[in-house]
């Protein structure tokens, strides 16, 4: 295993422990109920009362969401390019 490799396997390796302290999972099932809900019939015709605690549901899903999917796309493919300069 080169010493990239090893640092990218490293880097997956605290990123899982990263996911789980922020509760990774749990934002993206949060991020999917919030999207879901706001594709029901009517709920744009609802109160904003009733519409403000979805669409925040889905600002703070989106807050862990998107920045640590883009993080784990970019370390796997930082890692399929150790793979390949190894081989």
């Amino acid at each position: 295993m080169s010493d990239a490799q090893g640092r990218a396997d490293d880097l997956k390796e605290r990123l899982a422990v990263l996911a789980k302290a922020l509760r990774f999972e749990d934002a993206q099932e949060r991020q999917k109920q919030a999207e879901n809900a706001m594709l029901a019939p009517r709920f744009w015709d609802q109160a904003e009362e009733v519409k403000r605690p979805v669409v925040e549901q889905l600002k703070l899903a989106k807050a862990v969401v998107d920045p640590m999917t883009e993080l784990l796309a970019e370390v796997e493919d930082v890692a399929t390019l150790a793979a390949l300069t190894a081989a």
